[in-house]
């Protein structure tokens, strides 16, 4: 089962990649906004996020 706490780290980062290829493929105008969230939850959530992925935080 997957804990409440992991939902947002995951989340930030699927929305960084997704903005990430949007601007890869052009689309930049409709990336920044979803890479721009992502890199924020990303940052804000690091520490659930290092867990998930197996690094000490």
């Amino acid at each position: 089962m997957v804990q409440l706490e992991y939902v947002n780290p995951l989340a930030g980062l699927a929305m960084l990649v997704i903005g990430l290829f949007l601007i890869w493929f052009g689309y930049w105008v409709y990336g920044i906004t979803p890479a721009v969230v992502g890199i924020v939850l990303v940052i804000y959530y690091r520490k659930y996020l290092l867990q998930i992925m197996g690094m000490p935080a």
